[in-house]
């Protein structure tokens, strides 16, 4: 029984912290500029944004609210370099670590000096490690945060890995883009990383979830959700073989983050049960999914919360903070509004049973259909990201091509940001 209870609590604990994402690269963009995305499933669901500015270097990022500082989930400076990372648990190979103490221990038990690779293992250590039998592990928001704080090309962030102390505290498939067009899924665990640069790749686009391609096949996770994703993605292709293939933002927040599209039970984008109510297995939106993060250039938004339950919006990585308030902690609230409202929402609707195994029911009718009172959550979702988008892109394009300094688009990015949230709650009215 105590090893059913085990198992019970390890396969918990892996399914809280799983991701989907997807980075395409330029060559298959309309502005010619690189999209990372990132549909983030963690045991963390309250999320909220933060600005900083560290040496001169600006930079914005999803944060879990209880963290105060030093860990980023999905970010872009003002460099114009961003970084995602999805969780992947087939590429530990600490076994290197274990190595060095067996050749520690024999060389002592020959009577021979070890302090050499004692020396060697303390170097990789370098504070890393605070019970030596041990390795921290889930470093990979500190790695991102420090990436932020100094890297402007793809190539730096390489450079970054090169040089932090070993072991990493990581096992995880980072995805990096920069301003000069690279774009990058690497592959990392406490030791080394394998690297799939996507411009070089004939599609131009890659999809990663929760296992290292470099890694072994009987621990890979997240299998599911590939398969959904790479089908979407290959269609898409199959429309689009050459070129642009039209996917932005509302695309990817569709296609991925609101569909219900499974590969392996055959089940359509707009699956819905006669009962309303599903199973919340290997969907790419999951009840675990905090959040999304989209780039493509200067063009970044988030979605604090659950997809089919919230507002997707733009941020801008500016010389001062200027993130909509309702994305930010208070003093008296550490989650942002965003993220507390659409808790609210798919608590009491969608996830609404909270004993026996109840949680594992998605309630997934008032999203694809809704009721006379309700109307479909989806719908909801993509007419307030049209009032969002017609607010957004005249003042971005006017920037991007010269019109607007960039004082006056600051100015006018928190006009246009102060009515995000009012947006959201107007169009979800009938849930709250």
């Amino acid at each position: 029984m105590r090893k059913l209870i085990l198992f019970v609590f390890m396969l918990s604990a892996l399914s809280s912290i799983a991701c989907t994402s997807v980075l395409i690269s330029g060559r298959r963009t309309a502005s010619g500029k690189p999209i990372i995305f990132k549909n983030r499933d963690t045991g963390c669901l309250d999320n909220r944004l933060q600005w900083w500015e560290v040496n001169g270097v600006r930079f914005v990022g999803i944060v879990n609210s209880p963290v105060a500082d030093g860990e980023i989930w999905s970010g872009t400076n003002s460099y114009g370099f961003s970084i995602l990372n999805t969780a992947d648990y087939n590429f530990n190979e600490d076994s290197l670590y274990a190595d060095y103490q067996k050749r520690i221990l024999a060389l002592e038990r020959q009577g021979q000096d070890a302090s050499a690779l004692k020396e060697e293992l303390r170097r990789f250590s370098n504070g890393w490690l605070k019970d030596p039998r041990k390795i921290q592990m889930d470093r990979e928001g500190e790695v991102m945060y420090k990436a932020l704080a100094v890297c402007r090309t793809v190539e730096d962030f390489l450079h970054l890995l090169d040089t932090l102390p070993k072991p990493l505290g990581v096992e995880t498939n980072f995805g990096v883009c920069d301003a000069e067009g690279g774009c990058m899924y690497v592959e990392c665990n406490n030791w080394r990383y394998v690297t799939y640069d996507v411009n070089a790749l004939p599609e131009g686009y890659k999809v990663q979830t929760n296992y290292a391609f470099a890694g072994n096949t009987k621990d890979r996770m997240g299998v599911e959700r590939y398969k959904t994703a790479s089908a979407i993605m290959a269609e898409q292709q199959a429309k689009y073989p050459t070129g642009d293939l039209h996917i932005d933002n509302a695309w990817l927040l569709k296609h991925f983050s609101r569909s219900f599209r499974h590969e392996t039970l055959g089940t359509p984008e707009c699956y819905c049960p006669k009962s309303g109510v599903c199973v919340d297995q290997d969907f790419i939106p999951r009840r675990i999914t905090s959040c999304t993060f989209y780039a493509e250039g200067r063009d970044v938004w988030t979605l604090l919360g659950y997809p089919c339950c919230g507002v997707s919006f733009p941020i801008v990585v500016a010389d001062r903070d200027i993130l909509p308030a309702e994305s930010k902690r208070t003093a008296d609230n550490e989650n942002s509004a965003f993220s507390d409202t659409n808790m609210k929402i798919k608590m009491q609707y969608l996830f609404p049973e909270k004993i026996s195994n109840g949680k594992y029911y998605l309630h997934i009718g008032w999203i694809q259909k809704g009721d006379k009172q309700h109307p479909a959550m989806n719908k909801l979702c993509t007419e307030a990201e049209k009032q969002i988008r017609e607010r957004w892109y005249p003042i971005f394009r006017a920037w991007q091509t010269g019109q607007l300094s960039d004082q006056e688009f600051y100015t006018q990015y928190q006009e246009i940001s102060k009515s995000f949230y009012p947006i959201y709650l107007n169009a979800f009215k009938a849930y709250l």
